[in-house]
């Protein structure tokens, strides 16, 4: 009986030992290719052709065009241009995130993606995004940038929907001279 019982665990740590060891052999020179698929990676990356796969090129950060700011309404919009580095239709369907001043981390407002945007393989557009500054924000610019036109943000806390995948960055986003009068 004691023998039965050494072979069965010898099996089960075989069945189980084995094929770990066996992938681990095959990927010695490549341990990614354990947990992203060759096959993915070739449809990623081109498959050794002139094809350039699913990415056409690096994915760049939305680039700053204009921020226009309204003193009346506390409104501040932006607009990025962005790249679809994919080789895919995607549409933006949403976008958040917090404003703080990039000076002092101090929290100014939030901003939100003013309509869904559709992006073509390779088409660089417009994104337009607009928030309104808090009260605290109002005393922050009074007190702390007296007489500044423009101030530096960091867009922080952002939430983006694209083409139904939901994306949190946690990164600070820079967004350099946002105008502080209308």
């Amino acid at each position: 009986m004691q023998k039965v019982r050494i072979i069965l665990t010898l099996i089960t740590i075989i069945t189980i030992a084995g094929p770990i060891a066996t992938e681990l052999v095959l990927y010695r020179n490549d341990l990614t290719g354990l947990i992203i698929p060759p096959d993915l990676l070739s449809l990623i990356n081109g498959n050794g052709t002139n094809e350039t796969g699913i990415i056409g090129q690096p994915i760049k950060l939305p680039q700053l065009v204009n921020a226009d700011y309204d003193p009346t309404t506390r409104t501040v919009s932006f607009s990025f241009n962005f790249t679809n580095p994919f080789k895919l239709n995607l549409t933006l369907n949403s976008m958040t995130a917090n404003v703080e001043c990039a000076q002092h981390n101090f929290p100014l407002g939030n901003m939100t993606l003013v309509n869904p945007v559709r992006l073509g393989p390779d088409e660089t557009v417009l994104i337009p995004v607009t928030g309104s500054w808090t009260e605290e924000a109002m005393e922050h610019f009074e007190t702390e940038h007296a007489g500044a036109t423009t101030i530096d943000v960091y867009l922080t806390g952002l939430n983006v929907d694209v083409s139904g995948i939901n994306l949190k960055l946690p990164d600070k986003y820079p967004v350099k001279n946002v105008p502080l009068t209308g």
